[in-house]
């Protein structure tokens, strides 16, 4: 069975950030969801689990092997797709996998015979003589995630897969990911909690360069059972509780308010029911207001 474990991982830049902080966890078959704020570390982490820098200390095995050691055979059962890639304007899709499975080092025949498909699965085939200047954002992420299945890899790793794309498209690109993922390990990275809340086994929420918590959507949710309300009141009482609680959900019908919270206790001041939790509740527990608005 595939695995890729990171062990102790630290990464601290020149400038003195330490944006990783002994970070382990082992990855085994199925998707994971990296769930985090802006600056959580994420994109240094998948950095250095796809081998792009060393860490300040700490490893990457993937075998058990460490990664620097595996080398060019580590890049051979690795897929990546990395977060707002420039694409070659004036390739073609075609052309562009041909390119990429070039530098995979795959030979002309397992090209030829895995690029069709590829093309086919991420529903671009009719546009492959199509110049990618020309794609769509939604159209260019799906080239990125077929260019990231060349070589059929063990191990898939997507940065922020779904970055400035419409529902639609976030839809599309989710429901891809799903399908592509038996038999493989599949990690994504990003902030958007819908992007991986239906589709990953489990969710690490990542904090300052660290796991925060890790378990499977439902058991995370579960974990804030009794700590999420809704509640329906005037302007003046919403004013006054903003202050005191996370919102998590706001809207405004025929003059009341309605209102999810989080709470550790039940609010006494206004009349609230508590609601079963969903990971967007679970998101915002863990990080707050602040970082859906910065995310």
């Amino acid at each position: 069975m595939s695995e890729l474990r990171a062990a102790n991982l630290t990464k601290v830049y020149q400038n003195g950030k330490k944006a990783l902080d002994d970070f382990s966890f082992t990855f085994t078959q199925g998707i994971y969801g990296i769930l985090g704020p802006n600056g959580a570390g994420k994109s240094t982490l998948i950095r250095l689990l796809t081998d792009q820098f060393p860490p300040t200390s700490g490893t990457v095995y993937s075998h058990g092997i460490d990664v620097r050691e595996y080398g060019q055979e580590y890049r051979g059962i690795l897929g990546y797709m990395p977060q707002q890639q420039e694409l070659y304007p004036e390739f073609t899709l075609q052309r562009f996998l041909y390119y990429m499975a070039a530098l995979k080092g795959l030979d002309k025949k397992t090209a030829s015979e895995q690029i069709p498909d590829l093309m086919k699965r991420v529903n671009l085939f009719d546009y492959r003589r199509q110049r990618l200047g020309t794609f769509s954002g939604g159209m260019q992420q799906r080239a990125l995630i077929a260019q990231a299945l060349l070589g059929e890899p063990e191990i898939l790793i997507l940065d922020e897969p779904t970055a400035g794309l419409d529902p639609r498209e976030r839809i599309r690109i989710r429901n891809l990911v799903s399908e592509i993922s038996f038999h493989r390990i599949v990690l994504i990275a990003t902030h958007v909690v819908s992007d991986v809340e239906f589709i990953a086994r489990e969710i690490l929420l990542m904090q300052q360069g660290r796991i925060a918590a890790h378990q499977t959507p439902v058991a995370l949710c579960e974990k804030i059972r009794g700590k999420v309300y809704e509640a329906q009141c005037t302007e003046e009482e919403w004013r006054e509780i903003s202050n005191q609680y996370t919102i998590t959900n706001l809207s405004q019908n025929k003059g009341k308010v309605q209102v999810r919270l989080l709470s550790e206790q039940k609010p006494e001041e206004i009349r609230v029911q508590a609601v079963v939790p969903t990971l967007e509740d679970v998101y915002l527990y863990y990080f707050g207001e602040e970082s859906a608005y910065e995310s």
